[in-house]
């Protein structure tokens, strides 16, 4: 489990631990990358008896990170939350990242083309057409233009190199439309 993997030239070597760590057995980003990664600036592991424990809620977004960590943002518990969580899944600990700067439920959320995650639309008061973009080398949130309309518990993939695909999902009925994410324009296009 611990035999090194040649990942190719130039790159770092990992083991099958490290390679496995990853989410759905992928290979940990951080560790492939030239020069290594970056680190975020999230606080330090809590002890033992300080440990964060994920917060309670449902509608959330799930997302991995370049770095084989996991990003939980937003979702439901009395009421819609901006709170966002990381998880290390190699040691096994959870971390409070910043908080939206929307908060909201039933959104979705894609990985961008150099690891920001964007997420969108959702639930706070009413359907939400805001969206914002998560930093993890910065720990930030950036608000960025809203969707052209609103729309809730829709679905979002990444769309190389051109951003991300949006479709789907309720505002009052059932939506068949889409929108595209242009992150070089900072702009929604209708499809």
């Amino acid at each position: 489990m611990n035999d090194p993997i040649d990942t190719g030239p130039g790159r770092a070597r990992i083991t099958r631990r490290q390679a496995l760590g990853g989410i759905g057995g992928g290979l940990v980003a951080a560790a492939l990358a030239p020069g290594g990664a970056e680190a975020a600036p999230f606080p330090k592991p809590h002890s033992r008896e300080e440990a964060v424990s994920p917060i309670g809620r449902r509608g959330c977004t799930v997302t991995s990170l370049p770095t084989g960590m996991v990003l939980v943002a937003g979702g439901l518990q009395t009421n819609p939350t901006g709170m966002a969580q990381i998880y290390d899944p190699l040691r096994r600990e959870w971390f409070d990242a910043a908080p939206m700067n929307t908060p909201r439920a039933h959104h979705a959320a894609a990985v961008l083309y150099d690891g920001r995650i964007l997420v969108a639309g959702g639930r706070f008061i009413n359907v939400l057409t805001s969206a914002e973009i998560y930093d993890p080398r910065r720990n930030e949130w950036t608000v960025i233009a809203p969707m052209n309309g609103p729309r809730a518990e829709h679905g979002a993939a990444s769309v190389h190199p051109a951003g991300v695909l949006v479709t789907g999902g309720t505002f009052r009925t059932p939506l068949s439309t889409a929108e595209l994410y242009d992150p070089f324009m900072d702009r929604w296009l209708i499809l």
